[in-house]
């Protein structure tokens, strides 16, 4: 059985405030029904026996997190060296910053915090068991994620219709860079904006300002991936037409993707940009580096 990892609470401000957990009477019993979960942006979910995790960005879900989280209660601290068995854990994040953690044993026990030794507090829990409360209520959180290919979305949906989650910029770049399969990734980061692109398949995360565009062969190995800072709505290229110089669309989006300027001539001689409006615009040129088309499709 998996070792529960140590998880150690670190504490910052946020928006002020300091996040801590509340003493139920006495050293030996907390709760954490007057912490301060304010501005709570994700939650990673492991599940200790089977490995997979899960990242909650979902504000309606994050909320069904917290408002379990703050039920929690427990007495009997003790430390936590040489225990063994695990659940779940819960690591909440304030943008890309740890502001809490908590492991939920296969007893009745949850680890929250470090003790004098170096090694995480274990408390007994009061009011919930294990088998009653922590494994079903968390459960729900992987039923999509067992591995299973997302499905392709909506043809007439547009991405900011089929998702609220909006990652951090640093969050992207570690989606963009995750090398792992399309059902991998899916577990971390769900798949909320999938398209096949004559067998291939483009999937898309929003941040505030851009958007982590991947791409996955037809068995769900990754391709390739980038963030596209997106800077024009695709009204903005009706000022772009058949005939105009590569130089004056680089000049109207340096953001944009121009692959084939650095790979030569296997490579379609083409150039990509998103936009804030949630589309994709393709562009393509002639030997003479001129546009002689110009398409666009929901991203």
């Amino acid at each position: 059985m998996k070792r529960l990892r140590l998880i150690i609470l670190v504490i910052i401000c946020i928006l002020g405030t300091a996040a801590c957990g509340s003493s139920g009477g006495s050293a030996n019993e907390i709760s954490f029904k007057d912490m301060d979960f304010k501005g709570v942006t994700r939650i990673d979910l492991g599940d200790l026996h089977t490995g997979d995790h899960v990242s909650v960005t979902d504000e309606t879900e994050i909320d069904a997190i917290v408002s379990f989280i703050k039920e929690i209660k427990g007495t009997n601290a003790q430390s936590s060296k040489g225990y063994y068995e695990g659940t779940y854990d819960a690591v909440f994040y304030v943008n890309d910053d740890n502001v809490f953690a908590v492991g939920f044993g296969d007893s009745n026990i949850f680890n929250y915090g470090e003790g004098a030794d170096g090694y995480p507090v274990r408390y007994d829990l009061t009011d919930k068991t294990i088998k009653e409360d922590i494994i079903p209520f968390f459960s729900q959180f992987f039923m999509n994620s067992s591995g299973a290919k997302p499905e392709v979305s909506p043809a007439d949906k547009s991405i900011y219709e089929l998702t609220d989650d909006v990652y951090p910029e640093a969050t992207l770049s570690k989606i963009v860079d995750d090398g792992s399969s399309l059902e991998e990734l899916n577990k971390r980061y769900p798949v909320k904006c999938m398209r096949d692109i004559n067998g291939t398949f483009r999937v898309s995360y929003l941040g505030k300002d851009s958007i982590a565009v991947l791409f996955f062969d037809a068995s769900g190995e990754r391709l390739f991936g980038r963030i596209y800072q997106t800077t024009h709505d695709k009204a903005d290229y009706s000022g772009l037409k058949t005939g105009d110089p590569l130089d004056e669309v680089m000049t109207f989006d340096p953001e944009g993707e121009y692959l084939f300027l650095e790979t030569g001539k296997n490579t379609p001689r083409e150039s990509t940009h998103c936009t804030r409006d949630g589309y994709i615009i393709t562009i393509t040129y002639d030997d003479s580096n001129n546009i002689i088309k110009i398409e666009e499709a929901l991203i």
